[in-house]
């Protein structure tokens, strides 16, 4: 009690004097305060202070109070929009599965044929979510696989293993999502969106060369991830008596029921639709999985009632999520984004090597994709960094492919889309993922300036 009154005392004595101060150099008092708000709500989510809801509803009203913006109303706007619906849907997508054998039978299997050991069933979990995502939207795979990592985590008995192996399999998840986001350019948006402003300065790149270039990237930086996590948070493994049980049950699963041959099919479609919309303008991938959740939920379906719905986590996760997205959305239009990229320009010689470019630029995408929705920076920072490749002769591709990579790789605060899923269960605190998520952040710029400096002198 005592440590979140001090933490709470902190947080508003941070607010109260981040409203107080002028502007900053190139930075607003707009954001100034903006960036005291984040470092307030930060702590408040680091030391659980508050009740996640209550912490976001002071996060909205705190804005106007402090002037980062001119009404509630206003506040508001930055997170009430179509991802609070998208959200939701994804979590129902999620529970339907829940409330069926799937995760069960995938689990079996898994136990039956993978390394009988802590690692061999989180490791399988891990690898499946990586591939999934190199074709399928990271936020819709995490929203699956999930039901899979619950359906595991029941079958500890002991609720002290169950955390920790709990807090190893949902890190991993998320980095593994955003890992496996980057093999090919359908693994994300934002590999997408980066593609065509390659194409639009003149510089363009095949998908067979993006794969070539990424794959290698991601089975060195999967390796890495999972030997970090494995050191620094080692799961619990199973029971023998455990698994053999089952395993047993397996034997004693029924064929698949009308409502779970319903959810395949539904599922199937939309793995489908996700797969091909990125040649398809129309097909939205947050339509998509929003179309899918309440198809799940109509009458003569009803793979997962609205009550039930209701009474889970997901509007609370929800609200988590968007407010964050909210705060990210506020510091990009008070200019803090741009302040960080001029700086990040400046920092560079006249001669700059591609390992010193590539490695800066990821650690410094990394650390914005904490803070700022994960297209919002190469948005701003794609173009600059082109322009500079080509006036310092450095090819914009070896460092703008980089740029979308680790754009989608938030690992060092549980403040994106993928790790707020999974941080709001209580499986691992704040500063679980900042240690392994600095050690991460680290190789992967080692790593990927170096391949990328390689590949300057080979292509």
């Amino acid at each position: 009690m005592k440590k979140n009154s001090i933490s709470i005392f902190i947080s508003f004595s941070i607010m109260v004097i981040g409203t107080l101060l002028p502007s900053i150099g190139p930075v607003s008092d707009r954001g100034v305060s903006a960036i005291a708000l984040v470092l307030a709500m930060v702590l408040l989510l680091a030391a659980q202070a508050l009740p996640i809801g209550v912490m976001c509803f002071l996060c909205i009203l705190a804005q106007p109070l402090m002037g980062i913006t001119e009404s509630l109303s206003e506040s508001a706007s930055y997170w009430a929009n179509y991802l609070f619906f998208f959200v939701i849907m994804a979590f129902n997508i999620g529970l339907a599965f829940s409330n069926t054998t799937l995760p069960r039978r995938v689990l079996l299997f898994m136990l039956e044929h993978v390394k009988k050991d802590a690692r061999g069933p989180v490791l399988a979990i891990w690898l499946t979510t990586a591939l999934l995502s190199g074709i399928i939207a990271n936020f819709a795979v995490i929203a699956l696989m999930l039901a899979f990592a619950w359906e595991y985590l029941s079958l500890f008995d002991d609720p002290v293993k169950k955390k920790k192996t709990g807090r190893c399999l949902l890190l991993g998840m998320c980095a593994s999502t955003e890992l496996g986001g980057n093999i090919t350019p359908l693994g994300s948006s934002i590999n997408i969106m980066v593609i065509n402003f390659l194409n639009d300065c003149g510089f363009s790149i095949s998908y067979a060369k993006w794969i070539g270039i990424s794959l290698p990237l991601f089975v060195i930086l999967f390796f890495l991830m999972t030997r970090i996590l494995f050191r620094m948070c080692p799961p619990e493994a199973l029971s023998q008596p455990k698994i053999q049980e089952c395993i047993a049950a397996n034997q004693t699963l029924r064929p698949l029921s009308a409502k779970e041959k319903k959810l395949l099919a539904i599922v199937s479609v939309m793995m489908v639709l996700l797969l091909i919309s990125p040649f398809i303008p129309e097909l939205k991938s947050e339509l998509i999985i929003v179309a899918a959740g309440i198809l799940l939920m109509l009458p003569g379906i009803e793979v997962v009632k609205y009550d039930q719905l209701a009474k889970s986590e997901a509007f609370t996760q929800t609200i988590y999520i968007c407010c964050f997205i909210g705060l990210a959305g506020i510091l990009s239009s008070a200019g803090v984004v741009d302040v960080l990229t001029e700086g990040f320009q400046s920092m560079m010689p006249s001669r700059p090597s591609v390992f010193i470019v590539v490695a800066l630029l990821c650690v410094l995408t990394i650390v914005l994709c904490n803070f700022l929705p994960a297209a919002a920076v190469p948005s701003v920072l794609t173009v600059p960094m082109i322009t500079f490749c080509a006036s310092v002769n450095i090819d914009p591709v070896l460092a703008v492919i980089p740029l979308a990579m680790c754009s989608n790789c938030s690992w060092i605060l549980p403040l994106d889309p993928i790790s707020l899923l999974t941080y709001g269960k209580g499986y691992y605190t704040l500063m679980d993922m900042v240690k392994p998520g600095l050690v991460l952040t680290a190789m992967t710029a080692a790593v990927t300036g170096g391949w990328m400096a390689l590949l300057s002198l080979l292509l």
